[in-house]
C-alpha cells in the first residue's frame, strides 16, 4: 500500500467516525505516522484527501459494474447485484 493510498484509507475512517469538518490535518498525519509538512508532500489540503477518498469508492463501484456486464446479467440481476 502507498503512503498516498493509506492516507485515504485512515482519513476515510476518520471523516466518518468524527465528521469531516471535526478533522484536522495534524490529525490525519498522526494517524498515519507522519508529520503535517510530510503530508503536505502528499496532499494540499483536506479537500484532495476527500476528492481522493471520492475517487477510490467510485474506482471500486466501476470495478464492480465491469465485473456484472461480464457475467451477462439480466437487468433485474444488474439492478440487484452487489
Amino acid at each position: 500500500m502507498t503512503r498516498r493510498t493509506q492516507v485515504i484509507a485512515l482519513a476515510a475512517g476518520l471523516f466518518d467516525g468524527r465528521g469531516y469538518a471535526n478533522v484536522i490535518m495534524e490529525q490525519l498525519a498522526a494517524s498515519v505516522g507522519i508529520v503535517k509538512a510530510t503530508l503536505h508532500h502528499y496532499f494540499r489540503a483536506k479537500d484532495e484527501i476527500l476528492r481522493g477518498i471520492h475517487e477510490e469508492f467510485i474506482s471500486v463501484l466501476l470495478d464492480r459494474q465491469e465485473e456484472r456486464q461480464r457475467l451477462e446479467l439480466s437487468p433485474a440481476d444488474l439492478l440487484l447485484a452487489r
